[in-house]
C-alpha cells in the first residue's frame, strides 16, 4: 500500500511537473516572438541609418584637407586678373573653384601639378563643367608662363596676388617664408574658400574631399 501511495504520489509530482511545463510552454508566445523581432531588428536598423548617413560621416571623418574656419572670402586675397589669361577680368563663376597657388613663375614643377588638377577635374565626369582652374603666382608674369597659359587658356585662368600670402599666413594655411607653396585652394560657388591642400598635390585627397562636398551640396 505504501508503495502504491508512493508511487501514486510519484505519478502525480510527474504529472504536476508536466503541466506546469505545459502551462508554460502554451503561455501567449507575443512576448517571446516581439524579443526576438527586437533582437534581429536592432543590427538591421543600425545599418540602415549608418548608410543613410554615410556621406555625412565621410565628411566629418575622412576630409583630407585643411578645412579653413571661418571660410574665407576669395575676394579678400586680392586677385589681380591678367588681362586676355582670366574669365572676363574676374575669378571663374562656378560651382566649384580650385586655385593653385605657386611662388615666382609656372615653371615644370608648377605645370605637373596643374595636369594632375585637370586630371582631377575630368575624373569627376560630368561635374567637370561646374569647376573651374585658376592659377595664381606671386609675381607678374614673364613670357614663359604667358606662352603655357596661352596653350591651356581654356582650361585656367590667370592671376596674379598682392596681399593673398599675407591673408593666407595670417590664417595658418601658409607660413611666412611660403614653405607651404605650392597651396590648392578649394572655393565654392559663393566664393567661400572653404579648404586648402598644402605642398605637392595630392590627386586622391582633392579628389575624394570634392566629391563628398559635391554630393554633400546636392543632398
Amino acid at each position: 500500500m505504501a508503495a502504491a501511495v508512493y508511487s501514486g504520489v510519484l505519478v502525480v509530482v510527474m504529472v504536476d511537473e508536466v503541466s506546469q511545463a505545459e502551462i508554460l510552454t502554451r503561455q501567449s508566445p507575443t512576448p517571446l516572438i516581439l524579443l526576438l523581432a527586437i533582437i534581429f531588428l536592432i543590427p538591421l536598423l543600425a545599418s540602415y541609418g549608418l548608410y543613410q548617413n554615410a556621406g555625412s560621416l565621410d565628411l566629418k571623418t575622412k576630409n583630407h584637407g585643411l578645412l579653413i574656419e571661418p571660410p574665407l572670402k576669395l575676394e579678400t586675397l586680392g586677385l589681380l586678373p591678367v588681362n586676355n589669361f582670366s574669365s572676363n577680368g574676374q575669378t571663374a563663376q562656378a560651382d566649384w573653384q580650385l586655385l593653385y597657388f605657386t611662388s615666382g613663375q609656372c615653371l615644370e614643377t608648377c605645370r605637373k601639378a596643374l595636369l594632375k588638377i585637370e586630371q582631377v577635374r575630368r575624373a569627376l565626369g560630368k561635374v567637370y563643367p561646374e569647376t573651374t582652374l585658376l592659377l595664381v603666382i606671386s609675381e607678374p608674369p614673364n613670357q614663359q608662363t604667358l606662352r603655357f597659359v596661352a596653350s591651356v587658356k581654356d582650361k585656367l585662368s590667370l592671376f596674379t596676388q598682392s596681399s593673398a600670402l599675407s591673408v593666407l599666413s595670417h590664417n595658418g594655411l601658409v607660413t611666412a617664408a611660403n614653405e607651404s607653396l605650392p597651396i590648392v585652394l578649394l572655393a565654392d560657388a559663393e566664393g567661400q574658400l572653404i579648404m586648402g591642400f598644402p605642398g605637392l598635390v595630392n590627386q586622391v585627397a582633392i579628389y575624394e574631399d570634392l566629391r563628398w562636398l559635391i554630393k554633400a551640396r546636392r543632398g
